[in-house]
């Protein structure tokens, strides 16, 4: 669209000099070139992880940098923005799979999830300033799958989950870490069980969860909110669709965005909708370009732009596009280097995110790539 756009101004351009000459139409084909290449989205490749990344959690960190782990090794890594480059760090304590990372207030990271010791659950925390990792105590039961949120007192929430990484039990219990005791406590359990959910933080503090997939195996349209004021959790109206593998990112009027999924009508997968946390109810938005699930959603200047993802029927998805509140409508933005889902992305500036790894057409999960938003 942008090309034509161009040769249709060339052409205009031509036609109202009464005809320019070929070095003056191509000056301003070079002109209009370097604005396009200036003010249009762009991803760039960037140096290999160190490791395969599948699974895995890429955090970013106080001083600029991307902590990366998980996967199918203890091995961790941190990437370097200002020189593009990977190094190594001490590998975890164990083998973490479908986990979480969290960036608590004091700069430390917080693993939960995605391992099992002895048959029970092992938490870490990492201190980028000295490069190591400490225990974290241990959760009530192993989690896969599961979701953590940052609240607004610094603790964490962790919810729902399954008890083996494609199998076992579908969680309906939830508890809290508090950083200043280094400890875990049972909160409130989910009004339904759930894995491969997403979780939003409002506005006003509480917590949104949405879909996944329930103990029956199948995907979920219900939908409640975490009030941490009362450790306790309310059901609210249910999402058009049952999803899985979605996401949902609050917005600055204060909605979330629910995009895409697994959904038990494929045609759903194109579909996304919008809840509003002062009625407690739910609209349809604009449906996206193309159908994705295992995606990733960012908020970038007051727009939400979503990465990659795969849906049967179109494959591993190598395309990106924004959605602009304003005017409930979807932008399509740049191409990916190699097409993925199940990665990360992960903010590294302005506008600019870190993609890492994941599932792609062929073995390419040590591959990496710099998104800039423009």
């Amino acid at each position: 669209m942008a090309n034509q756009t161009l040769a249709a101004c060339a052409l205009m351009l031509s036609t109202a000099c009464g005809g320019v000459a070929a070095t003056d139409t191509e000056n301003f084909r070079q002109v209009a070139n370097q604005h396009l290449a200036e003010t249009a989205s762009v991803s760039v490749p960037t140096a290999n992880t160190l490791q395969p990344r599948l699974r895995h959690t890429a955090t970013g960190l106080p001083n600029g940098r991307v902590l990366v782990l998980g996967g199918y090794s203890r091995a961790a890594e941190e990437y370097d923005p200002v020189t593009g480059t990977w190094s190594a760090v001490v590998d975890t304590m164990a083998t973490h799979r479908a986990h979480t990372a969290t960036a608590l207030q004091d700069g430390t990271v917080l693993i939960a999830g995605g391992s099992k010791v002895s048959g029970a659950s092992l938490e870490e925390l990492y201190y980028p300033e000295w490069g190591f990792w400490l225990l974290a105590g241990s959760m009530s039961t192993p989690r896969y799958e599961h979701t953590a949120v940052l609240l607004s007192d610094g603790k964490v929430l962790v919810a729902g989950g399954g008890t083996g990484e494609s199998s076992g039990t579908v969680l309906d219990t939830a508890e809290v870490y508090d950083p200043s005791t280094y400890t875990w406590s049972l909160t409130g359990s989910l009004t339904t069980a759930r894995r491969n959910h997403a979780v939003t933080l409002l506005a006003d503090g509480r917590v949104l969860v949405t879909g996944g997939i329930g103990a029956e195996g199948k995907p979920l349209a219900s939908a409640e909110i975490y009030d941490p004021s009362t450790g306790t959790w309310t059901s609210v109206g249910d999402l058009s669709t049952g999803r899985s593998a979605h996401t949902s990112t609050l917005l600055e009027n204060g909605k979330v965005l629910v995009v895409g999924g697994l959904t038990d009508d494929k045609y759903q997968g194109y579909t996304a909708e919008l809840f509003d946390p002062s009625t407690s109810t739910w609209s349809p938005a604009a449906a996206l370009n193309s159908p994705r699930r295992e995606h990733t959603a960012t908020s970038v200047g007051g727009k939400v732009l979503v990465i990659g993802g795969y849906h049967p029927l179109v494959g591993i998805n190598p395309t990106s596009e924004s959605y602009d509140p304003a005017t409930d409508s979807w932008n399509v933005e740049a191409t990916l280097n190699v097409a993925r889902y199940k990665h990360s992305a992960t903010s590294i500036g302005e506008n600019t995110f870190l993609l890492v790894g994941g599932y792609t057409t062929s073995e390419q999960s040590t591959t990496a790539e710099v998104y800039s938003f423009r």
